[in-house]
């Protein structure tokens, strides 16, 4: 998934007033005003890839639109979420015979798991694809031409600033920056023993907060 953040560069534009706004959605029984609105929208797409595969009424790309109300520094901005729907990746699991048989029961000394991302090449291109969607009905629909929204480049990293804008290069090289960072650590759901039966973002947030604790605690003591 790669998260693009959009502003909207309209001077005369004002988020509504929050505790107005939520006054009217307190307001029993017809909650109405800004908050009672749909927030979040989300649709699927149908890559080329999919096309040439025989799969074109078979969507491998979704697309989410969140709107970000009440950010000073963002009025009226939204951010979009491009997600690979159906890779062709395939990871794999390299199980530690010798350390089983000698009675290990670590987790981490029991196997490695390696997710192989974006191994097969074209899963980037249906990536890449989404975004430049996203992108284009941003910036190029009578939606949102009013707004005059345009993509938050910000999030780029210099080594990919040197390509070509929004390239195809330049996405590859966005989509693969983790590659190369050292001492870099990844904390996502797959720690769950049981996964939530709703949205995994909260309580991976929270993961990954206790994970930072736990490296805090033992290399940088000092900072706790």
């Amino acid at each position: 998934m790669l998260i693009l953040t959009f502003r909207r560069n309209e001077a005369s534009y004002h988020d509504p007033d929050f505790e107005e706004a939520l006054l009217k959605f307190r307001n029993k029984p017809l909650r109405s005003g800004y908050l009672a609105q749909q927030r979040r929208t989300q649709a699927f797409g149908v890559s080329s890839r999919a096309k040439s595969d025989g799969e074109g009424d078979w969507g491998d790309v979704q697309i989410q639109m969140i709107d970000l109300p009440f950010v000073e520094e963002n009025p009226g901005g939204a951010i979009w979420e491009v997600n690979l729907s159906r890779p062709k990746s395939v990871g794999e699991f390299i199980f530690n015979t010798t350390a089983y048989l000698a009675g290990e029961t670590a987790n981490g000394a029991l196997g490695n798991s390696n997710f192989k991302y974006f191994s097969d090449p074209t899963d980037m291109d249906v990536v890449i694809e989404g975004v430049n969607l996203a992108i284009e009905i941003m910036e190029g629909t009578q939606a949102f031409k009013s707004g005059n929204y345009k993509l938050d480049e910000s999030f780029i990293p210099k080594a990919c600033q040197s390509l070509e804008r929004r390239s195809p290069e330049m996405w590859k090289c966005v989509l693969k920056r983790v590659f190369g960072i050292e001492k870099l650590r990844v904390v996502d759901a797959s720690v769950m023993p049981k996964v939530t039966n709703a949205n995994t973002n909260s309580p991976t947030m929270a993961i990954a907060q206790k994970a930072v604790f736990e490296i805090m605690k033992q290399y940088a003591p000092h900072l706790q």
